[in-house]
C-alpha cells in the first residue's frame, strides 16, 4: 500500500467543511447550512456511543437517519472537533441493516471517469441532448447547471433564491423541474435557457424527481414515491416500495432507465432498481469501490454522500456521483429483471 493510499485509509474523515462561495466570495460556514448530512452523525455515534459531542443548532433541520434515531437540530463544526472516522469504519457502517437485501445485486464496470465540479452538492442529475443537467443544494449556493460532460465546465446556470435549498431535477418536454427540500416549492424552468416560466406548490419536503413521460415521479426520504401530474403538480399515485418484505426508507435521487425507477438510498452507496408498478426492488447496486475512489482522488478535501443518476441514452450507460465529489463516474451493469406489466 502506497503512502497516499494509507493517509486516505488512516485519515479520510468524511464530514463538510467550509468552502468558499462559488463567486470566491466568503460564505457562511457549510456547517450551518448543510446539517443535512446528519449521516455523519451516525456513524460517528455507532463508533463511539459515549463520546461526548459539543453540538448547537442551525438554521436547517437535519435529515436524519429516522431508523436509528431522531435528532436536533445541530452545526457540524462541533462535529469536526470529534476523533475523525477512518475509511474502514465508515464504510462498514455505509449499508444498514435495515439494507439487508433479498433482491440480487448486480455486477459493474466503469467505461469512463469524467470530472466533476467539487463544489456542488449534488442532488439532480439528468442527461438531454448531450448535455449532462445538475441540480445542487444548500441555502444560498443552491443552483441549476447545463454542464459540459467531457470537461466538467458549466455551460449556463442559474442560481436559486438563496432561501431555497436545491433539490432533485427532471426534463418533461421543454420544461425543467426542480424540487426544494423543505419550501415546498417546485420551480420551472424553460430547459433551453433556463428562464424560470412558473411552479407548483407541495406538502412535506421534496428529495428526488424523475419522470415516466407520463408522470412525475417524486422521493420525499420517505418507502414511498408518488407519481404527480405533470400540468397541475397533483399526487395521482403513491407507490410504496419494498425489498421483500423490508420497507426501504431514505429514496432519494431517482432515475428512469428503461421502465425501471433507479433510487440512491441515502445515506448509503447503494442504488435501488424499483419496479414501478408494483414498488418491488429487483436488484441492487452497490457502488462502494466508487466512493473509495472518489476519496483517493479528493485527497484532504472531504466529501459527501452518493447522490446523483443520469442515464445516458445513446451509449446505454449510466452516471453517477456524489456530494462534493471531485469525479463523475459511466458505468455499466448487467441488465436487471424486466418491470412487471400494468
Amino acid at each position: 500500500m502506497s503512502q497516499s493510499e494509507k493517509k486516505v485509509e488512516e485519515s479520510v474523515s468524511i464530514v463538510l467543511s467550509e468552502r468558499s462561495s462559488y463567486e470566491q466570495t466568503k460564505a457562511k460556514p457549510l456547517a450551518a447550512q448543510s446539517a443535512r448530512s446528519a449521516v455523519v452523525w451516525t456513524y460517528i455515534l455507532k463508533a463511539s456511543p459515549s463520546a461526548r459531542l459539543n453540538v448547537s443548532r442551525s438554521q436547517n433541520l437535519a435529515k436524519t437517519f429516522r431508523p436509528l434515531m431522531r435528532l436536533p437540530r445541530f452545526n457540524l463544526v462541533g462535529m469536526l472537533r470529534i476523533v475523525p472516522l477512518s475509511l474502514p469504519l465508515f464504510l462498514t457502517t455505509l449499508t444498514t441493516p435495515s439494507l439487508s437485501a433479498e433482491a440480487p445485486t448486480l455486477s459493474y464496470e466503469v467505461v469512463r471517469k469524467y470530472p466533476h465540479d467539487s463544489s456542488s452538492f449534488t442532488q439532480g442529475l439528468e442527461m438531454h441532448q448531450g448535455r449532462l443537467y445538475e441540480g445542487t443544494g444548500l441555502r444560498g449556493r443552491s443552483a441549476l447547471y447545463c454542464i459540459n460532460l467531457t470537461t466538467g465546465k458549466a455551460l449556463n446556470k442559474v442560481y436559486l433564491n438563496p432561501k431555497y435549498f436545491g433539490e432533485g431535477i427532471t426534463i418533461y418536454g421543454d420544461r425543467l423541474f426542480q424540487l426544494t427540500w423543505t419550501s415546498g416549492k417546485a420551480i420551472v424552468y424553460r430547459v433551453r435557457d433556463f428562464k424560470p416560466i412558473g411552479s407548483y406548490n407541495y406538502q412535506g419536503q421534496g428529495w428526488g424527481l424523475t419522470n415516466d413521460s407520463k408522470m412525475l415521479i417524486m422521493s420525499n426520504g420517505s418507502d414511498s414515491l408518488f407519481f404527480r401530474n405533470p400540468k397541475s403538480f397533483e399526487i395521482e399515485k403513491t407507490l410504496q416500495v419494498k425489498d421483500g418484505e423490508k420497507k426501504i426508507t431514505q429514496l432519494n435521487e431517482l432515475e428512469w432507465i428503461k421502465g425501471n425507477i433507479w433510487a440512491n438510498i441515502w445515506g448509503t452507496n447503494k442504488i435501488a432498481i424499483i419496479d414501478p408498478s408494483r414498488g418491488n426492488v429487483t436488484a441492487w447496486l452497490d457502488l462502494t469501490d466508487l466512493l473509495k475512489q472518489a476519496i483517493k482522488k479528493a485527497s484532504s478535501r472531504p466529501i459527501d454522500v452518493m447522490n446523483g443518476i443520469a442515464y445516458r441514452e445513446a451509449k446505454d450507460t449510466i452516471l453517477v456521483t456524489g456530494k462534493f465529489w471531485p469525479l463523475l463516474f459511466e458505468i455499466k451493469t448487467e441488465s436487471p429483471t424486466s418491470p412487471s406489466p400494468e
